[in-house]
């Protein structure tokens, strides 16, 4: 076993913590790196913006979508398929007046905190606000 003494002793304590910071930094730096290339995946798993999925539709639900995953998933056949037609419709059709109430009462609150904070705002802060309204207000139709 090797025995160091005093001036030895700091070099090779400074030369660890070098290398545990080292260690430490490209951990750090490894971590990061795989939490942004997850951020920049959309819901698919597919690198992308997601701007240009929302302008063909790519995040908003449609009614049929339900019914077309729920048989891809199942892997149903035709028989089935048709069995499950009548409560896959209905659960569609109950979805979309869920999400239809939703939106309307999440517009209420939208107008009741532009109401609450309008005297504490200026002209050009009111107009972004209500831009803002707008666009979610669409993005939700």
């Amino acid at each position: 076993m090797l025995c160091l003494k005093g001036k030895h002793k700091k070099v090779m304590k400074k030369s660890m913590k070098r290398i545990l910071v080292g260690i430490l930094l490209i951990s750090v730096i490894t971590v990061s790196s795989i939490a942004q290339s997850r951020d920049k995946r959309d819901h698919h798993g597919r690198h992308g913006d997601k701007e240009r999925h929302q302008k063909h539709g790519g995040y908003k639900f449609k009614t049929h979508d339900l019914s077309a995953k729920v048989y891809r998933i199942t892997n149903a056949d035709s028989i089935q398929v048709k069995k499950m037609k009548p409560f896959v419709d209905k659960a569609s059709k109950r979805l979309e007046t869920l999400r239809t109430e939703y939106h309307r009462k999440e517009m209420k609150v939208l107008d009741s905190l532009q109401l609450q904070i309008k005297p504490l705002l200026k002209e050009d802060q009111l107009k972004r606000l209500s831009d803002f309204k707008e666009k979610h207000n669409q993005k939700l139709k």
